[in-house]
């Protein structure tokens, strides 16, 4: 059985210092297809205006705009199932599991990333 997560808007900050590739997700087929959509998602946040920025991220808040605006390729990861601070993620307490839990997690649920399309509890996302 498969568990489906929609993304929050919200993401917990910091990771490790590593860049994404290829295994770092789930149906590394589509890895091209996705850092087709990084290198677009890059190239307009480098040239969109500040309003554009605003209506994007759909904030004013410049700390926000600043952490979203960053370039993913140099970003921190961490999983993604610890990345989001939803209220779905904030009931699952998954920090909580046990490993056989938390493994059950990584391998049954999975987000619908607006940038990377699905993606496994236990890929690794950007900040």
């Amino acid at each position: 059985m498969k568990i489906l997560f929609s993304p929050s808007e919200t993401k917990v900050s910091g990771g490790i210092e590593k860049i994404f590739d290829k295994s770092s997700f789930i149906f590394p087929e589509l890895f091209d297809k996705r850092m087709e959509m990084v290198n677009q998602y890059k190239d307009f946040i480098l040239n969109a205006s500040d309003e554009q920025l605003i209506k994007i991220f759909g904030t004013k808040k410049e700390d926000v705009i600043k952490q979203y605006s960053q370039d993913l390729s140099k970003s921190k990861i961490m999983k993604a199932i610890n990345r989001y601070d939803g209220v779905a993620f904030d009931y699952l307490e998954y920090c909580k599991l046990n490993k056989n839990e938390q493994d059950y997690i990584d391998n049954n649920v999975l987000i619908f990333s607006n940038l990377f399309g699905p993606i496994s509890s236990g890929d690794f996302n950007y900040q």
